[in-house]
């Protein structure tokens, strides 16, 4: 019985164990993920966190329009350790839970921004994503962009060329990456990219190296058929 909701979290059980005086409350978050935080008795009066988990299969799917049939793509999130370490060294009882729920709920909000990004971001160019942080993107102007994941913000590490693209070149666009910004996303990361090739072309005379255009993602027709994007 849903005993609590707010904010998208629903308290589902609450259940205490006889022997070990441990209370196992169980929540629902977003309507899709459930967790299950450990309490103990802690002086006489009060609950603090011992531990948290996933109950259900942490995995983050990109949000895709009823008319858009194109492959799905998710990821999957961590496990809560980090979180429950920091309540369990920071936090004293009653802060604690709240901070293990308040916190879950923002990884849950930032993966599922980060993946609806990224299935748009590999419809655009050729990206590989390498564990839930690293994305590397081929562009048909022969560069590679190199980009770090974190929660809060993209860090653009490296930008590549390939093909004789010189490295003044890369260096050139990279410059414009060279301040933290908060508010990039890996889509906007390439549209800047773009732009900035654009316009060293336009105002520098820029010459990009004759290369191969990189084959399209295939995805599925409506009769089941694989067909060229």
């Amino acid at each position: 019985e849903v005993l609590e909701e707010l904010g998208g979290v629903k308290i589902c059980t609450v259940r205490e164990d006889n022997e070990t005086r441990q209370l196992y409350l169980t929540i629902l978050i977003y309507e899709q993920h459930k967790v299950e935080i450990q309490m103990e008795v802690y002086r006489k009066t009060a609950l603090k966190v011992v531990n948290a988990k996933w109950l259900t299969n942490p995995v983050v799917t990109n949000r895709v329009a009823s008319e858009d049939q194109r492959e799905q793509f998710s990821l999957t999130m961590a496990p809560l350790d980090d979180l429950v370490q920091v309540a369990k060294t920071s936090m004293g009882p009653r802060h604690d839970v709240w901070f293990i729920i308040r916190e879950t709920c923002a990884r849950i909000r930032i993966f599922q921004d980060r993946v609806d990004d990224l299935a748009i971001l590999r419809r655009l160019v050729l990206t590989k994503v390498v564990g839930n942080d690293q994305v590397l993107c081929s562009l048909n102007e022969g560069i590679v962009i190199v980009m770090r994941l974190y929660d809060q913000w993209v860090q653009v590490e490296q930008i590549v060329g390939m093909n004789g693209l010189d490295k003044a070149t890369t260096d050139k666009i990279h410059l414009k990456f060279r301040n933290r910004d908060e508010s990039l996303k890996p889509t906007s990361v390439l549209e800047k990219v773009k732009n900035e090739i654009a316009r060293l072309q336009k105002e520098e005379g820029l010459v990009l190296p004759q290369t191969p255009v990189l084959p399209k993602r295939k995805e599925i027709n409506t009769d089941g058929r694989k067909g060229e994007n």
